[in-house]
């Protein structure tokens, strides 16, 4: 969410920054939803797929007020969300200009 100012615009703004610039690493890509995108999964909350190593199975991480979970089933229902919302998100370049532009706007 990078129009909830969280901490006070100063605080907002060197966090908005410091995605931008985390952008630019070749190991990080940043992708926003925009407000257009209306409804999408990701709506649901927050969730991390780790992937290993050929031979490892993906781990599904869920951080919540209810404590640290890893779900071992519906594994590839996790995958599914995610391609869903990638395709929704913008293109990395088009990401980085609107959390700019959102930065300059605190």
């Amino acid at each position: 969410m990078i129009r909830r100012t969280v901490g006070g615009p100063d605080v907002m703004r060197e966090q908005l920054l410091h995605f931008a610039e985390m952008a630019a690493r070749p190991n990080i890509e940043v992708h926003v939803i925009p407000f257009r995108a209306g409804g999408h999964p990701g709506t649901l909350g927050p969730f991390v797929v780790l992937s290993f190593a050929e031979g490892q199975s993906d781990v599904v991480y869920i951080e919540s007020m209810a404590g640290d979970l890893y779900p071992e089933h519906r594994l590839s229902w996790y995958g599914d969300v995610f391609s869903r919302i990638s395709a929704d998100a913008l293109s990395l370049g088009d990401s980085v200009k609107l959390i700019r532009e959102a930065a300059k706007g605190l």
